[in-house]
């Protein structure tokens, strides 16, 4: 509709308008509403428009003719998926927006617990934000990042550092940095014993907390009031209006659950063991059982065989990688890189299946498994940051640095002390030259990986006049606990000029921070020698 130069298309569906406004071919806006909805659904409308807006807008340099509509098929396939699922009385925007207030309310009291502990308030608000995302119940966003509907981000990249002052890398890290999220939305229900969608926004208690039954008292930390919302059944349809006379009165079939169930995709996919895969069925999700061609493997997962091998996915198996660590020396402000040969030995795989999608009924499903899912994200992260062959799998050295093909960050290794961790970090991140070492003798550095009873990286490197020998475990919510170290003894327990006392969990906590073997062997190597 509209004249020869101005043109309104208009897209209606059950319970969404969207409305595309054209001068000259070239979209102008987008209006997107929510007509029958209530006010937790029309209240994100203006921000999801706002996205759509942004995939349509030509950019400098862009062509009608050859701008890409990707971004915006995708972003309005999750809204008509959940358009074509709802019906009158029965709104799935609804629904998604239900579990979007239940999980707001329990971020903001999470983080208000935060607040309470002095050590951390000290820290400052970005430290607490990612605390929670990164150990508790995650972060629940509507419309961020580009994309249309509801999030739940749970782990992220550099999660224990600084966010860098200069404004030019500060953009350039929210916009490389990775960010593990879960998108939440329906999907037609087609397993059985699967509890179809409740449309609820009171999926949590009104105090969020509650006090422990007698079977919770050894729980560790708060009790979550999960509560269990009634069952919401599809409206019976208006006799009055007729209908087809050849198929039942559905009226006398009395009310009718809907066809729709909540639905979990996991942005990007997670790999998992087989056995964590099958607690997650116990709790009742539903995910793709697809057979396996072939058994495969966590480490293959991680970091995949070379093209044309032909890996045995019941032996033992053995990764090399070269290629240079950045570093900064002790005294030094410039970015150094050292040689490294990375090794990995895998001698009893883990049998590993690839979580990319999940059917669930309750929000309660997703806070359960968020631990186990940031263990094995975080081992897979470490994996690829220490083993993976260039280009990088991190990031690249920054917007205004030289990019090295061999280099995997420019974030530096840290010290002993969480402060001191993140003034180094900060001094890195915001902007440091950088020189290459000579040539020189590479560093060997030995890791195994081992599955059982929870997985477990060894490694071991020179240190001193002699080699270093650590065994870290990989724990719920990526902690690494220490089995065992020789690093630290009675001649560096305490740190010079400083005397500071150094503890064995530093040795975790470090390549926590990191996030990168080599990084964390040439601080140990550099500045407890």
């Amino acid at each position: 509709m509209g004249d020869d130069d101005k043109k309104t298309l208009i897209i209606a569906g059950s319970a969404l308008e969207l409305l595309i406004e054209f001068s000259n071919n070239i979209v102008q806006s987008v209006a997107l509403s929510f007509p029958d909805s209530t006010e937790i659904v029309n209240k994100h409308a203006e921000a999801a428009g706002e996205i759509l807006f942004k995939d349509l807008q030509l950019r400098e340099g862009q062509s009608p003719l050859t701008k890409s509509l990707e971004k915006f098929a995708a972003n309005f396939e999750r809204l008509a998926v959940l358009d074509k699922l709802s019906s009158p009385g029965l709104n799935m925007f609804e629904a998604v927006a239900g579990v979007y207030e239940s999980l707001c309310r329990l971020h903001a009291w999470e983080l208000k617990k935060a607040r309470e502990d002095p050590a951390a308030a000290a820290k400052g608000e970005d430290y607490l934000e990612s605390l929670v995302l990164c150990t508790k119940s995650g972060k629940p966003s509507m419309n961020a990042r580009g994309r249309v509907g509801m999030t739940l981000d749970y782990w992220k990249e550099r999660r224990l550092q600084p966010p860098p002052t200069n404004p030019d890398m500060a953009a350039w890290v929210a916009e490389h940095e990775r960010t593990w999220s879960i998108l939440i939305g329906c999907a037609p229900l087609r397993e059985i014993g699967v509890n179809p969608v409740r449309i609820s926004d009171k999926w949590i208690g009104p105090n969020v907390e509650k006090m422990p039954l007698p079977d919770e008292l050894h729980t560790r930390g708060p009790i979550i009031d999960w509560l269990e919302p009634e069952s919401t059944f599809v409206p019976m349809p208006d006799q009055s209006k007729g209908g087809d006379p050849m198929q039942p009165d559905a009226s006398l079939l009395g009310p009718r659950l809907p066809d729709a169930v909540f639905h979990a995709t996991f942005d990007p996919p997670v790999h998992i063991p087989t056995a964590l895969w099958e607690q997650i069925q116990q709790l009742g999700c539903v995910m793709d059982e697809t057979p396996l061609k072939q058994l495969a493997t966590f480490d293959s997962l991680v970091i995949p065989h070379s093209p044309g091998s032909n890996p045995d996915s019941a032996g033992a198996r053995t990764v090399t990688c070269k290629k240079k660590t950045p570093y900064t020396a002790p005294g030094e402000t410039k970015l150094s890189f050292k040689s490294h040969v990375n090794t990995l030995f895998v001698n009893k795989p883990i049998p590993s299946r690839t979580l990319t999608e999940m059917t669930f009924s309750h929000p309660q499903q997703l806070v359960t498994i968020l631990p186990y899912l940031r263990q094995y994200v975080f081992l897979a992260t470490l994996l690829e940051h220490s083993l993976a062959e260039p280009p990088n799998l991190s990031r690249p050295l920054g917007p205004a640095q030289p990019k090295d093909s061999t280099a995997s960050s420019t974030t530096q290794t840290v010290t002993t002390n969480q402060d001191e961790y993140r003034n180094l970090v900060t001094s890195s991140v915001n902007g440091s030259s950088q020189e290459e070492d000579e040539e020189e003798e590479p560093l060997n550095i030995d890791l195994t990986l081992t599955p059982l009873p929870l997985p477990r990286l060894r490694v071991v490197f020179p240190f001193r006049d002699r080699t270093a020998d650590v065994t870290l475990e990989v724990r719920e919510n990526g902690h690494l606990h220490v089995e065992s170290q020789d690093v630290l003894d009675e001649t560096n327990m305490v740190a010079p000029n400083e005397g500071r006392q150094r503890r064995v969990e530093d040795v975790g906590a470090l390549l926590e921070m990191t996030e990168d073997v080599g990084k964390w062997v040439e601080f140990i190597r550099s500045r407890w020698a």
